[in-house]
Parts: C-alpha cells; sequence; structure tokens
C-alpha cells in the first residue's frame, strides 16, 4: 500500500448550535444558514461563533475573507475563554490549509491552552476532541504515524468520550482505522472502520461520515485481497453518493472503485474509474487526493504496458512536494519510473531509478527485490562491456567476480552503518525522551502547588464572604424582629394621642421604619431568595435611582435555576458596583445588563461619569470585592475606563 495523509481534516463549529466533525455535503447552504443566522444573533458570543464558523466557509475560498471574519469574531469574544480557544483553532485550520504545520500546530495548542481552563463543558470538550485530532493528522502528514495512532487514542478519543458526542467517536475511529492502514495493519484498521459503522448507524443524518467509512473498508479489503467484502462496501459507498452528487468524498469512491477494478484484471475499468477520480478532487486535501490517484494510476499504466505514458506521469510525480514528503512514496515513484525505463528497453536508466529505491530501502530488501537488481545489473554490464567480451571472455568473467565481490563488501559496510546508527538514534531518543519528561514532571510539580495555593486563598475568601453573608442576614433578621417591632409600638403609642407634637413624630418614626428597611433589605434581601436574581436587580436598582441619577435596567434569557451563591454573588456585584458611581463616578446614568446565553452569564455595569486611568489608580476595597466574588463563582471580570468617558464592568461566569 502507498501511505499518504488522512483525507479530511476535522472542523470547527459548523453551526451554531453544535460542532460536527466533517464539512457538511451543501456548503453553499450551510454558508447561507449562518449569514441568515447572523442578522438574528442576539449576543455577540453568538455573533462570534458565526463569525467563527464562516471562517470554515471562506478558508479554501478567501484568505482576505478568512481573515475578516477572523477578527471579527476575536474582538465579539471578550473575555470567553471558549471563544478565545476557538479563534486560535480556525487559525490552526488556516494554516493547514495553507501547508503551513508548524503555525499550525502552534495555534492548535494555544487553542488547547485556553480550553483547559473550562471544565464540564461539553463545547469545549468536543472543540479539544477535534484539536487534537486536527494535531494527530499533522503528525500522520510528518510520517508520524504511530504518533498519530496514539495522540488519537490517548488525547482526542477520550475528550470526545467527555462530550458524549458518538458522531465524534465515529469519526475518530475512521481516523484509527485509517493510521492503521498506513501503518500497513489492515485488519485492526477493519475493526476500527466496523465501530464507527455501529457507532454512525445509531444516528440520524450521518451520510457524509458513512461514505468515508466504506470508502476506507473497501480499500482495506482490496488490499487484503477480499474482492467480494470490498465490492459489498463500494456498493453502499455507489448508493449514499447517489443522493449527494455533490458529496466530497466523490474523489475518492471513485479511486477506490479503481483499485478494486484493478486487483480484479479490469485494467481499462479501473484507469476510467481513476480519472473520473481526478475530476472530481476539491476541498483543502484536494493536493493529497490528485497525488494519491495519479500514483496509482502510474501503476495501473505499466499494467497496460503503456510505457511512454507511465515514464511521463512517474517524472512529473517525481517533481511532485509529496513525493519527497513521505520516503515510502519516493521509493514507489523510483520503481514505477525503473519499471517504465525498462518497458521501453532503456536498462540504463531503469538501473540508476532502481538503485534509487534500492537506497531507499535498504532495510527491507527481499529475496525478489535482489533478483530484480542482479539482472538489470548483468543487462547494464553485459551492455558497457559487450567490446570487452568479444576481446577476453576472461577480464569480463574476473570483472563479474569483482563486482560481486564489491557488492557484498559494499551490502556489509552499509549493513553495519544502518545497524550502528539505529543504535545512536535509539540512544538518543531515549536520553531526549528521558530529560523530556523529567522537566515534564518537574512543572507538572510547580504547577499543583501554585494551584493548591490558588485555591487556598480562594477559601479564605469565601470563607470571609460567607461570614460577611451571615453577619448580614443576622443583622438584618435582628433590626426586622426587634427594631421593626419596637418601632411599629412605639408608633402605636403616640398615634393614640391626637397633638401637633405626636404627628411630628409619627413622620419621623415612619422615616425611621422606612429607613431600617431599606437596611435590612441591603443587608438580606428577602426579594433575591423569594423572588429570584432578575426582580432583585430590578428592585435594587429602583431602590438606588435617584431624581438626578438614574439606573436603566435589562435583563435577557435568565434561568430560573441559577443557583442561589452564583445569584447573591452577581446581586452583591452590581450592589457594589452602584455604590461606587454614586460615591465617585459624579454620573447621571447608569445601565445594568445581564444576560443568559447557554451556560454563560454576562453583567455589564456601564456609567456615563468621570471615568479614570486604570493604570494609575489604586482600587478600593469596592473593586477589590468585586473581583474576590467574581473569582469565587469561577468568573472572570473586566474594569474598562477613561478619564472623562465613563466607566464599564463587564462580568462573565459559568453555571
Amino acid at each position: 500500500m502507498y501511505k499518504f495523509s488522512l483525507f479530511f481534516l476535522i472542523l470547527f463549529g459548523l453551526t451554531s448550535q453544535k460542532n460536527h466533525a466533517q464539512l457538511p455535503l451543501d456548503m453553499e447552504q450551510y454558508a447561507k444558514d449562518l449569514y441568515k443566522s447572523l442578522e438574528t444573533a442576539s449576543n455577540d458570543s453568538l455573533r462570534a461563533t458565526i463569525y467563527f464558523n464562516l471562517v470554515t466557509y471562506w478558508t479554501p475560498k478567501d484568505s482576505l475573507k478568512t481573515f475578516e471574519y477572523l477578527e471579527k469574531g476575536y474582538k465579539m469574544a471578550h473575555n470567553n475563554l471558549y471563544l478565545k480557544g476557538l479563534y486560535h483553532a480556525k487559525k490552526g485550520y488556516y494554516y493547514y490549509s495553507k501547508g503551513n504545520l508548524e503555525e499550525s500546530k502552534k495555534h492548535y495548542l494555544t487553542a488547547d491552552s485556553f480550553l483547559n481552563k473550562i471544565s464540564g463543558s461539553q463545547e469545549s470538550y468536543k472543540t479539544q476532541s477535534d484539536i487534537w485530532n486536527n494535531i494527530a493528522v499533522i503528525h500522520q502528514i510528518e510520517d508520524e504515524d504511530e504518533k498519530f495512532v496514539e495522540i488519537t487514542l490517548n488525547k482526542a478519543i477520550p475528550f470526545a468520550e467527555k462530550a458524549k458526542d458518538n458522531s465524534r467517536l465515529a469519526t475518530l475511529n475512521i481516523s484509527l482505522g485509517i493510521g492503521f492502514m498506513n501503518l500497513e495493519q489492515y485488519e485492526k484498521a477493519i475493526v476500527y472502520l466496523l465501530n464507527a459503522e455501529k457507532l454512525l448507524l445509531s444516528q440520524e443524518n450521518q451520510n457524509h461520515r458513512l461514505i468515508s467509512m466504506y470508502n476506507r473498508i473497501a480499500e482495506s479489503y482490496v488490499i487484503m485481497n477480499q474482492t467480494d467484502e470490498a465490492k459489498n462496501y463500494i456498493d453502499k459507498a455507489r448508493e449514499i453518493l447517489k443522493n449527494n452528487p455533490d458529496s466530497d468524498q466523490k474523489s475518492i469512491f471513485y479511486l477506490i472503485e479503481g483499485l478494486y477494478f484493478q486487483k480484479n484484471n479490469q485494467f481499462n475499468s479501473a484507469l476510467n474509474s481513476y480519472n473520473k477520480a481526478l475530476t472530481f478532487t476539491a476541498g483543502p486535501n484536494k493536493t493529497y487526493h490528485i497525488y494519491e490517484i495519479n500514483i496509482n494510476k502510474v501503476a495501473l499504466l505499466l499494467e497496460l504496458k503503456r510505457f511512454n505514458e507511465a515514464l511521463q506521469l512517474g517524472l512529473l510525480l517525481e517533481k511532485d512536494p509529496f513525493t519527497n514528503e513521505v520516503d515510502t512514496n519516493k521509493a514507489s515513484v523510483y520503481k514505477h519510473i525503473s519499471g517504465a525505463y525498462k518497458g521501453l528497453g532503456k536498462t540504463e536508466n531503469a538501473y540508476d531509478y532502481l538503485k534509487k529505491y534500492s537506497d531507499l530501502n535498504i532495510e527491507i530488501h527481499d529475496q525478489d527485490f535482489k533478483e530484480q537488481i542482479n539482472d538489470l545489473e548483468l543487462k547494464y554490464d553485459v551492455a558497457r562491456k559487450e567490446k570487452e567480451l568479444l576481446l577476453a571472455k576472461r577480464s569480463e568473467e574476473e570483472a563479474q567476480f569483482n563486482l560481486k565481490n564489491s557488492k557484498l563488501i559494499t551490502a556489509l559496510a552499509l549493513a553495519g552503518i544502518v545497524i550502528l546508527l539505529l543504535i545512536t538514534l535509539i540512544t538518543f531518543n531515549y536520553y531526549r525522551n528521558n530529560k523530556r519528561r523529567l522537566l515534564q514532571n518537574e512543572i507538572i510539580h510547580q504547577q499543583k502547588i501554585k494551584e493548591k495555593s490558588t485555591e487556598a486563598k480562594l477559601a479564605v475568601k469565601n470563607a470571609i464572604l460567607e461570614s460577611e453573608e451571615q453577619e448580614r442576614q443576622r443583622i438584618a433578621q435582628d433590626l426586622h424582629d426587634s427594631m421593626g417591632g419596637m418601632l411599629a409600638n412605639i408608633r402605636m403609642s403616640i398615634s393614640q394621642e391626637n397633638t401637633q407634637n405626636s404627628s411630628e413624630l409619627l413622620q419621623k418614626i415612619d422615616k425611621s421604619i422606612v429607613e431600617m428597611r431599606r437596611i435590612s433589605r441591603n443587608l438580606m434581601p428577602e426579594t433575591l431568595k423569594n423572588l429570584g436574581l432578575e426582580i432583585a436587580l430590578k428592585e435594587l436598582c429602583e431602590s438606588m435611582s435617584q431624581k438626578q441619577f438614574h439606573i436603566q435596567f435589562e435583563a435577557f434569557d435568565l434561568s430560573e435555576n441559577i443557583p442561589f451563591k452564583i445569584q447573591l454573588s452577581l446581586y452583591r456585584i452590581v450592589q457594589e458596583s452602584i455604590s461606587n458611581v454614586i460615591k465617585y463616578a459624579q454620573a447621571g446614568n447608569v445601565i445594568v445588563q445581564i444576560s443568559q446565553h447557554q451556560n454563560t452569564i454576562n453583567l455589564t455595569i456601564e456609567d456615563d461619569g468621570i471615568g479614570f486611568d486604570t493604570t494609575k489608580v489604586d482600587y478600593g476595597l469596592g473593586i477589590k470585592n468585586i473581583k474576590n466574588r467574581t473569582a469565587l463563582i469561577n468568573g472572570t471580570v473586566e474594569i474598562l475606563s477613561e478619564k472623562g468617558k465613563g466607566t464599564t464592568i463587564n462580568v462573565e461566569c459559568y453555571v
């Protein structure tokens, strides 16, 4: 089998609701749906997700459009860790499509570092599964098939299992199947491919994955000479193509069909299939498809004894950059060119290319190959020394004897050098891996120490805030039960006296009762406990509004199932923020906006006050309390301000 890279790279976030592991069959309709969704998107997070999905559509079409939507999505990501990770993942896909594998891998790893900070998010797990699948593909392209299998098994699949995403598990099983095919372990490859079939048949709308999987099962059976089984899966793939004529798997299907015909000695049908495959190549892996089709086609042309065509195609493949990516590909091209020259009777050229093939396969020579070398060398020597044979038969025999001895010595020397190089390489790899392992263990140890320190600090802050809330609740209860009752009794006693002084006292006592209730409500808002966050925040904003100080409150899509701890923290953050505005901002208007999208809550408090320079000011207790409360609910806080331009506080947390 010829060794090739995977024919697809998992893409990211193909809809605004969920991710898919491969391109949809109708990309144009997919793009139209995205633009339509963009018109009705209700918040920045949703718009950023749609922009990133448009990157997937535009990457193979237009680099300028690709970067335009990348930057638009990044601006709307704000402090959302998932969207920042998605931004780098999309950049990794773009650089992969342009052949810049190092830059691609760098952005994928950056994306993974952002997503590792999120726990319990299925969307995050899905994207991390995709990222590690793509990194594995890059290793496979770099001729590191064992690394590809290792990463897929230990990284990509565990994240897909955490996400409980059978579609991705099916796609990753297909990937593993292709990986084992490249390792020439076809029976094991079929096991993983059949696992994928079970997962896909249990779901709806999986034709784009089924046809990819059927193509690879058929290819494995063809290579194993089990043509009846191969035909069964070729027929299954053909049925899907009838209903999906624009599938990006069409080219691969005709390639596999050509291999099947070629294995059954139906050479003309095979050539027809290969030519069809070339007409349907498309997508970011188009160049890989063309290369694979042509390398099979040149072998077929040799079978048909069309040596001139085989030679021209072989020489074209020799210049192809993908020939030099993988040594086995290069060896195959050399072998085909040698066969073409041999068929044309150009023995000297045939020998040169077979010698190149020999040098690349020095560790895996078999007896048949040695016999071909000896046969071509003999013909070459006879042609070169024809005149010498006419003069002296003995001198030719001596030359043959010396040549054979020289070959033997050369072969033994080369074998010794190869063995020495292997030993050196194994020793070096062991030392390097051991050093890397020790360094990684030290980094992990320091990270654990840092995490424990951070957890301890958070625990102390949490304990302090909980103590404060308990004390607030106790004082509020005492005010309500004790002072409230006392003031009510005093009022009742005074109201029984009908004097001018008693009327004034009643007004003062009524004001005291109102103030006492306001203080009690601030200490522990009963509305929050009884009616929920949205109504409590609305009441808070109304109560803190004044004649020259207006507070506008807006809430969108808040769930009723937000944990009370998070509700209380968000309430206190708003309360603290408005208090700071009243004390320092000299503002006339404040906007408080809170919204929820899936498991993400965004809170914004914006004023039109005097603002301040965030690089020079020392934050007081109020800001520190806001940051501490945000940290305790695993959220992030961003404070934006300039002199004369007001202040904005953005808080984001996950439910």
